[in-house]
């Protein structure tokens, strides 16, 4: 029977969203149609571009939500709707993924909120309920003993090169699955958790770590990310076409191919679990001393959906056999995409049962499968699966930036007045040095200025001391210990000659961690117009504000080595929010030898300036230094902004929030924080991200290098330390 859409709906569809619509009403049951109805209504009225890329997934949605649950929900949500529509799309899309992991109850939770967050603006809903927002996730997540990925990395990264010997790098994700997702590209970097808190104890959840490592180095070495879905074009079609009445591009690689299907994440499961058991049964077969983590993993109910295991029951154990022993990727993906179909998209049939029809239409698929495995060639080849020798000599050659953790921070949107979370990536990027020649000819420059300078830091303020008694000399008599020693004398016992105290230096008890802003405006070069007009080429020559800037943090340093105070040094760039460099010149523990003294040469201008993430990536280094006193010191030439951080506007409140935020959370973790910037107009903007006494700014670039060292001594020092 054909239903007939309300005018208060159909005047805002196109004709083919009213077509999608009206079939999607006449498949459900009376007591779902009026909540899905008033849900799209109030969707379409606020906005129906989204909607109509909705619409043709809203079926399978619902439909995958339990029978029991579908009128509690769509009631909820379509309540919702009437305050909040901008919600109901993003809720939607999130609806699915929230109920596997918390079901009902929890959902519903979840929901109620987001809804009252939600009343901040509609900007912040749609972050919540597209799990766009840290809250959104801290909602869904519970609490247990826990492993974090930053404290075992280096241990990881042993493991991991242990295996492959190639240069794979990690990044953290804000959530555990197993197996683990996708790496981007050809593998080169391998997202693992943040944090593993799964298990009770520390061991097993360290354990897991190993397996997730041990299944990111298979994919590698065993060919997963050679798999090319466009190239299966012929065979994956039929099946798309099951579900999709649309012409669909063939996608060449996994995570597009994955969007095809109304359910990406249960398709994208299907393959990682199938493709999982082939990687493990090769890596076992190459590291026997691997079965144990490897199996250990397999039988944690915990870890697997139990809906992906009930489609898996049914592939034959003489099928996992032969796909374990001479299967490709290529047919894991076919493999998944014939079950999707066969189980999880035609929700009509009881496929998650033992019933015969099921059996019967496995049994074909089973049938065809088999076949396919073993007499359709897939463009093997005699290389190694995991790519030819360009290949791997091109993966060495990126060594120096995938071998190593990329730090994954949280981001503040003013605009949602929440947290984006897990939005930027942060790695350290090693610096290779100039040997010393810059370190070298700005003591050269400056010389008269150095002696000056290690006079005046030796003028701060006295260094702490306490009583030592218990000497056998000192400046002062101890009196308790002399009576005791004449009591001891009148006893007849021999006295103790330890009757003396005295004060003795305690070391200073300070960690300053300087972050220097690299973006491309530090490669200006200063020079007046009368200088150009003089200049030969009549182009600007002077030196750069990059060289102001490293010759300033060179006098600085020897001053800070004259009085032992621990410093570090770190600068730092960024490329958008999945490419933040932070570059190590000196960290707490090094000394300023030859190396170091390289490396502050070696900085050059980089990129943007993502400064939150890079602040917090320096409040990370801080944290890990036990000191009494703990500053942060910012050096910059201008605002913070960088592709992607906000709206572009003057100024950039998005990245000025962002570092004010970071800042805020540098103070409440005990670290004192100072800016510094050679922007003449600095005042107009950083009274936005810290107070008067906070910041200052260098009005004459050029008296940087000497104005620098007596900035940290009078105003830095003096306030805070």
């Amino acid at each position: 029977m054909s239903l007939a859409l309300p005018v208060e709906i159909a005047y805002y569809l196109t004709p083919h969203d009213q077509q999608q619509l009206t079939a999607l009403l006449a498949a459900l049951s009376p007591p779902l149609q009026d909540p899905l109805m008033r849900c799209v209504q109030a969707a379409a009225v606020f906005n129906a571009r989204p909607l109509s890329a909705l619409l043709p997934l809203l079926g399978p949605i619902v439909q995958a939500l339990p029978v029991e649950s579908r009128v509690v929900l769509l009631e909820r949500i379509a309540s919702l709707s009437q305050a909040l529509p901008a919600a109901v799309v993003p809720l939607f899309r999130s609806l699915g993924r929230v109920y596997d992991e918390v079901g009902e109850e929890r959902t519903l939770l979840w929901i109620a909120t987001g809804e009252e967050l939600a009343h901040r603006g509609p900007e912040a809903g749609a972050a919540f309920f597209a799990l766009k927002s840290r809250t959104s996730l801290l909602t869904l997540r519970g609490v247990l003993p826990h492993v974090y990925l930053s404290d075992i990395q280096g241990v990881l990264l042993k493991y991991l090169h242990m295996l492959s010997g190639e240069a794979i790098g990690l990044v953290e994700t804000d959530r555990l699955s197993f197996p683990p997702p996708l790496a981007e590209g050809a593998g080169e970097v391998a997202p693992l958790p943040f944090c593993i808190d799964r298990f009770p104890t520390y061991e097993e959840n360290f354990r897991l770590y190993r397996v997730l490592v041990a299944h990111q180095v298979g994919r590698v070495e065993f060919g997963t990310y050679a798999c090319v879905p466009s190239s299966l074009w012929p065979i994956l079609a039929p099946f798309i076409d099951a579900f999709s009445q649309l012409p669909v591009s063939p996608p060449d690689d996994l995570t597009s191919y994955f969007q095809v299907f109304p359910r990406p994440d249960l398709i994208e499961q299907l393959f990682l679990n199938i493709e999982g058991k082939r990687v493990a049964a090769r890596l076992v077969a190459l590291y026997p001393g691997l079965q144990a983590d490897l199996a250990w993993a397999e039988s944690v109910p915990e870890l697997l959906s139990p809906e992906i295991v009930a489609v898996l029951s049914y592939v034959s154990s003489a099928m996992w056999a032969q796909l374990c022993a001479r299967g490709t990727a290529s047919d894991a993906l076919l493999l998944a995409t014939k079950l999707y179909v066969a189980f999880l998209y035609d929700e009509a049939k009881p496929a998650l049962t033992a019933t015969d029809v099921a059996a019967a239409d496995f049994e074909n698929i089973a049938e065809e499968e088999m076949g396919f495995i073993t007499s359709v060639d897939l463009g093997r080849n005699s290389k190694s699966a995991s790519g030819s020798v360009k290949d791997r000599m091109a993966r060495q050659q990126r060594a120096l930036t995938t071998a190593d953790l990329r730090y994954v921070y949280d981001e503040w949107d003013f605009e949602i007045e929440d947290y984006r979370p897990h939005w930027c990536e942060v790695r350290e990027a090693p610096l290779l040095g100039d040997g010393g020649a810059f370190f070298s000819q700005t003591l050269t420059t400056y010389a008269d200025l150095i002696g000056n300078l290690k006079r005046e830091f030796q003028k701060l303020r006295p260094r702490l001391h306490h009583q030592v008694k218990g000497l056998e000399d000192g400046e002062e008599i101890d009196l308790n210990a002399l009576v005791a020693a004449h009591v001891d004398r009148r006893s007849g016992v021999s006295p103790s000659l330890k009757v003396y105290s005295a004060r003795q230096l305690i070391a200073r008890d300070v960690a300053v961690l300087f972050l220097l802003d690299l973006s491309a405006s530090t490669a200006m070069r200063l020079q007046t117009d009368a200088e150009v007009k003089a200049s030969s080429s009549g182009k600007a020559e002077g030196l750069r504000v990059i060289d102001l800037i490293k010759e300033a943090v060179v006098l600085l340093s020897v001053a800070l080595e004259e009085i032992g105070d621990a410093y570090a040094i770190y600068g730092f760039s960024s490329s958008g929010r999945h490419d933040v460099e932070v570059y190590p010149v000196k960290n707490f523990k090094e000394s300023l030898v030859a190396e170091t003294q390289g490396r502050i040469g070696a900085l050059t201008p980089r990129g943007s300036t993502r400064m939150g993430a890079a602040v917090r990536h320096a409040i990370r280094r801080l944290k890990g230094v036990s000191s009494r006193s703990r500053l942060l010191v910012v050096l910059s030439d201008g605002y913070p902004e960088d592709e992607d951080y906000g709206k572009p506007v003057i100024p950039p409140m998005y990245g000025l929030k962002d570092t004010l935020m970071a800042l805020r959370e540098a103070e409440r973790g005990g670290i004192t924080s100072f800016f510094l910037t050679v922007d003449k107009g600095g005042h107009d903007y950083l009274r936005e991200m810290c107070p008067s006494s906070r910041y200052m700014v260098i009005e004459d670039v050029r008296s940087l290098p000497t104005e620098l060292p007596k900035i940290y001594q009078r105003h830095i020092w003096s306030q805070w330390v």
